[in-house]
């Protein structure tokens, strides 16, 4: 079959916008990427000296919100947020070296605020259920975009 566009034929899954386009629902190892750019982003940090303190506030302003984008798009799989949580918390403690031993205090407790003696971090679990259950809102208000009309008109069909 001769191709009439000049653009090449691709193949599942591709990159639209720095995520996988797939027709399925995701899998761990298309989150390579989110687990890569968390590793990337913390080895970059290699030649600074920070404290548990600056290393907090990386996690909570740069490294949360690289998985948020994703999360207000897919469902992440649990392994995947363990994977992430994991890596986090070896930042946390032992700084870019990402030696995941000699965590001081679990990670679920770090995730209470800090009137209840957290740091105040936000669960990714929770974090993506939030993004997921604010699309259903939007469904179920008939908020005014593209997306919800397309929906209603072709999935939900009135």
């Amino acid at each position: 079959m001769q191709n009439i566009l000049p653009f090449p034929e691709g193949k599942f899954p591709i990159k639209y916008l720095g995520v996988p386009l797939i027709s399925t629902s995701l899998r761990s190892e298309d989150c390579t990427i989110l687990k890569e750019k968390n590793v990337h982003r913390i080895v970059s940090w290699s030649n600074t000296t920070l404290s548990y303190g600056g290393r907090a506030l990386l996690i909570q302003s740069v490294l949360f919100s690289i998985q948020v984008y994703w999360s207000t798009i897919f469902i992440l799989p649990s392994k995947v947020i363990k994977n992430i949580e994991c890596t986090l918390m070896a930042f946390l403690w032992s700084g870019p070296e990402l030696k995941h031993s000699g965590a001081k205090v679990k990670w679920i407790h770090l995730c209470y605020p800090t009137e209840e003696g957290g740091l105040g971090f936000k669960g990714i679990k929770v974090s993506n259920r939030a993004a997921m259950l604010k699309h259903l809102w939007a469904l179920c208000m008939k908020a005014d975009t593209l997306w919800i009309k397309w929906v209603h008109t072709y999935i939900i069909k009135d």
